[in-house]
């Protein structure tokens, strides 16, 4: 199942990969009504403002939008264990990070299920990604709101002062020159700018 999966994957979206199903998370609202955590509750448009939003790594740790925006660009990366097109993917991403603009940050954010999530671990590790991991499971407005169609790799970069001046689905070799640009943009405002960001997959 996971093999053919796997090939249908490949004929979509420049190799990237759509999990079967983002069915809502069944911790979220305590998680939110305990710890005050907030997610947006629809796609974002690259024209608007980035919403505010509060979400917990595999760790524990609470990462706020209003924290981290306005120190320098945030890259989310959206990937699964299972993703072959993610692996592939990954030495850019790490690669672009060590070059990136002084306080980047990134956050990771895994579309695994639970019959793959016990790979997640390995997956991160054996990849080098040493930033915070968000389960989408538990997040999945979080999820939904940046990467609306559901597909791996998803690579979203939001500028200093809140745009997203970028979405990267799929695996395409003009990424190795697209990515590193991108991060170098974000790390300027934005904002007199935004009509010539990246359209958003829900908003062309």
């Amino acid at each position: 199942m996971r093999r053919a999966l796997l090939l249908v994957c490949s004929m979509l979206l420049g190799s990237a990969c759509t999990p079967a199903s983002s069915e809502a998370p069944r911790d979220a609202a305590r998680l939110e009504g305990d710890m005050g955590l907030l997610e947006p509750f629809r796609a974002i448009s690259p024209k608007e403002h980035v919403p505010h939003f509060m979400v917990m790594d595999t760790a524990g740790g609470v990462h706020d939008s209003r924290r981290m925006l306005g120190k320098g660009p945030l890259l989310i990366n959206f990937f699964a264990s299972w993703c072959e097109s993610c692996a592939a993917k990954a030495p850019l991403v790490s690669q672009s990070l060590k070059d990136a603009p002084a306080h980047t940050a990134a956050l990771a954010v895994s579309l695994d299920d639970d019959s793959t999530w016990k790979y997640v671990d390995d997956y991160v590790s054996d990849h080098g990604m040493d930033y915070p991991v968000i389960r989408g499971a538990e997040f999945a407005k979080f999820a939904l709101a940046f990467d609306p169609v559901q597909a791996v790799p998803t690579l979203v970069v939001v500028s200093v002062d809140g745009y997203v001046v970028d979405f990267q689905v799929g695996l395409r070799q003009s990424d190795t020159e697209r990515l590193p640009r991108a991060l170098q943009r974000a790390a300027s405002p934005v904002a007199q700018t935004t009509a010539n960001l990246t359209p958003h997959p829900r908003n062309p």
